[in-house]
């Protein structure tokens, strides 16, 4: 069974990154699919990394058995993959490690067989080892010189029962209200007609393909900045929000920027002491936003749209701490 894949839109497995390009997309490593052709895209890459290396971490939510990992490299070098010769600077990366978390740090997974022995594009680098329970895992990949490391597909394999059941979110969503119900609920300053609603990104489900339909989108909208707003039944305390943000590469994109307001004595307050990481809006991935701790009954991100794209998100939760 490959516990990494994740179609359905579950908090777990959650895929994080220490970089991700632009025009591609974090969620593609897990989507069960690969293809190695530059057009239509299914990737990610660190393409404009200042980093030497960049990680692509997997959490499970759970202790997982696995015992072999594959991982698909992109090399647009290729004439076949990349018949228009583009200049990408994708290809395999010139080495890499796979870690395991103990609990309370990294630590590299033991008697790795690997074939093939040095990393290759366009075919699965996979990586044997004695099974054991995983919680976390992380592939750390230093970049060829003059190139970025691309990945079709990561995949972690081992043996489990089905059908497969996905581990409960993470508790402590002030934003979830998976009925649409009574609080929280949530509203916006304009929503698309094609089904992109507050309550979806509000829900617990974070699926950033064009269908099904679970996100909020303000696409249509004349506006240059709209908002997303979650207000609670009483005031709650929040430091923290994270994002998903959807990005179809078309009229809805990342936004250009963002900001957190909460309301307080009437009237609305940007939130002090924003650090957002990714510092740039990327969409297709988790966008982290700590701000100076509020008690409020009301908080609202404003997104700053991108030239005529608006902006979405498939989901946005908000955090005590």
């Amino acid at each position: 069974m490959n516990f990494a894949v994740n179609n359905d839109g579950d908090y777990y497995p959650q895929v994080t990154a220490t970089f991700t390009a632009p025009k591609t997309s974090l969620d593609k490593v897990n989507d069960g699919n690969y293809w190695y052709t530059i057009h239509p895209p299914n990737r990610w890459s660190a393409v404009g990394s200042s980093n030497a290396s960049d990680s692509i971490e997997i959490d499970f939510g759970t202790a997982r058995r696995i015992d072999t990992v594959k991982l698909y490299f992109l090399d647009d070098s290729d004439s076949v993959t990349n018949p228009r010769n583009e200049a990408t600077k994708v290809v395999a990366p010139a080495g890499f490690t796979l870690e395991f978390h103990d609990g309370s740090s990294w630590q590299t997974v033991p008697d790795q067989k690997r074939v093939p022995e040095t990393p290759s594009g366009h075919r699965p680098n996979t990586i044997q080892f004695a099974a054991r329970d995983i919680r976390k895992l992380r592939a750390t990949f230093t970049h060829a010189k003059g190139g970025f490391t691309g990945l079709t597909e990561f995949e972690a394999w081992g043996e489990g029962t089905r059908p497969y059941v996905a581990p409960p979110a993470k508790p402590g969503n002030l934003a979830y209200n998976p009925t649409a119900q009574g609080f929280p609920k949530a509203s916006a300053s304009h929503s698309d007609v094609y089904g992109g609603v507050p309550k979806s990104a509000i829900d617990g489900r974070i699926i950033y393909k064009t269908t099904p339909v679970n996100r909020w989108t303000s696409y249509g909208s004349p506006n240059t900045n709209d908002w997303l707003e979650v207000e609670f039944a009483e005031p709650k305390e929040v430091s923290r929000a994270e994002l998903y943000i959807f990005d179809d590469r078309g009229g809805v994109q990342a936004p250009a920027n963002y900001t957190v307001q909460y309301f307080a004595d009437g009237q609305w307050r940007e939130a002090v002491n924003q650090v957002k990481s990714p510092t740039l809006p990327t969409g297709g991935t988790m966008n982290t936003v700590t701000f100076g701790k509020v008690s409020t009954y009301k908080v609202r991100v404003v997104f700053t749209h991108k030239g005529k794209a608006r902006s979405g998100v498939t989901e946005l939760e908000l955090w005590k701490e």
